[in-house]
């Protein structure tokens, strides 16, 4: 009898022809998509990155279309495309090398906690001896806790700072927040307040920071370094008096250069150096005879808070308008001493019923004319004067308020500088208003300040 096939047997045969059939046709179909892709993906990037090529080759052949490529070109893309690929294939391990020459880790390495347990912490170990924990506090709790002694930013509020622990101990108490702080189970830095965060600093290093201009600004923090209080600035900006220009290298470069990268201070000129050199040589030489008889003036006029000013004849109607405007609101002004730098001024001021005292030697060089505009060099002149007045009361031993003579008072700001209930200072400047750089961090205005 003859053997029939088994039906299971021609179904399987079947099946298995069938999928291997199918398999054949995806193979060739993907194959077939994957060189079509690559043609189409390298016409698409090379007609996006190379428009300005493209234009190039129109103008320079016309009989050609603009969107004809040729052979050349063409094969100018694929190079480039093909460079591009193996560029990014070599990364990871030019990463790598970079890693083992330095000994670096790439990630946060797993390290032990007290449980004895593995977890992965915010900063690896190469950064840990400066960089242990991140928290976050309110830009204006952190201001209010502390008198940095710099105008707040109006148009902040709300927004958040930064602490930085360098060392594990500096950490807060709290278990929790100190985990938090190095991201041990969670996912995000926590937030506290400024006493919690700082209750373990025994210092407390600060940075005031703005974006100027919205540049592309970083920051670098370099630990294991020497202690250093300064902030280096480099930019990216032409030589001189250019501006930034991102294809220039990082450059070195100070407070004199705007947000811009151009420089605003330029280099004083010879005869300008040489000429302040002897006012400041007269300064000196006359300073020991200019205290002994300064002090006497001084000690009659009773106070150890001593209102100074100082004015040339160009600036004396200001003068006059603020003993008449202190007279009319009865303001004591027996403590006013003011330091003209004419006979005229010493004369009108005397008459006024104001106490001078004028050093011809040292003022010789200040002239009576008003300033034309902020800066010119009767301005800077009078400036001179300003400083040394100040420098000769303080040393003395007299608390010292300064003021232009073009402020009027509604009270006496003295009794608001000798108030106890304010925190222990040296110096109380004026708010100037301007944010340039060359004020930074502090704003003081020379005009009104105050000098225990």
């Amino acid at each position: 009898q003859r053997m029939q096939p088994s039906p299971h047997k021609n179904a399987s045969g079947g099946a298995l022809f069938k999928t291997t059939t199918w398999i054949l046709i995806v193979i060739c179909a993907s194959c077939s998509s994957f060189y079509i892709g690559a043609f189409a993906g390298i016409s698409a990037s090379g007609g996006q990155n190379n428009s300005t090529a493209d234009h190039n080759l129109s103008a320079n052949n016309n009989n050609c279309n603009s969107n004809q490529i040729d052979k050349k070109e063409l094969q100018r893309r694929v190079t480039r495309l093909a460079d591009e690929k193996v560029k990014l294939l070599k990364t990871p391990f030019m990463l790598q090398e970079l890693c083992d020459k330095h000994k670096c880790d790439k990630l946060a390495a797993p390290q032990q906690n007290h449980h004895g347990s593995k977890e992965h912490t915010l900063f690896s170990r190469p950064l840990n001896n400066f960089a242990n924990g991140l928290v976050r506090v309110s830009k204006d709790d952190i201001m209010q806790t502390f008198d940095f002694g710099v105008p707040p930013n109006p148009n902040s509020k709300g927004k958040e700072a930064l602490i930085l622990y360098n060392t594990a101990r500096a950490l807060p108490n709290d278990v929790s927040l100190a985990a938090a702080a190095n991201l041990n189970g969670h996912t995000s830095l926590p937030f506290t307040n400024a006493s919690t965060a700082t209750e373990n600093c025994d210092s407390l290093n600060v940075v005031f920071t703005d974006i100027p201009g919205g540049m592309r600004q970083c920051f670098a923090l370099i630990g294991g370094q020497y202690q250093s209080y300064h902030i280096q600035r480099w930019m990216r900006r032409a030589d001189n008096f250019g501006g930034l220009k991102k294809d220039e290298p990082l450059k070195l470069s100070s407070r004199g250069h705007t947000g811009a990268g151009r420089e605003e201070f330029k280099a004083p000129q010879r005869s300008d150096v040489a000429a302040h050199q002897e006012s400041l040589k007269t300064y000196l030489n006359e300073a020991a005879g200019m205290k002994s008889r300064l002090i006497s003036v001084l000690t009659k006029m009773n106070s150890k808070q001593i209102v100074v000013m100082t004015c040339n004849h160009g600036q004396s109607e200001l003068l006059m308008n603020f003993v008449c405007s202190s007279r009319a609101k009865g303001f004591d002004l027996s403590n006013v001493l003011l330091f003209p730098t004419d006979v005229e001024t010493k004369e009108l001021a005397e008459g006024l019923g104001l106490t001078t005292f004028y050093e011809e030697k040292l003022m010789a060089s200040i002239p009576k004319k008003e300033a034309g505009a902020y800066g010119d060099p009767t301005f800077t002149k009078v400036m001179f004067a300003k400083i040394v007045c100040v420098q000769l009361v303080n040393e003395l031993g007299f608390d010292v308020l300064f003021m232009d003579v073009d402020i009027v008072w509604y009270r006496n700001p003295l009794d608001y500088f000798m108030n106890k209930s304010l925190s222990p200072f040296d110096v109380y400047f004026q708010d100037d208003g301007s944010r340039q750089e060359r004020y930074a961090p502090w704003s003081a205005n020379s005009g009104f300040y105050f000098v225990r």
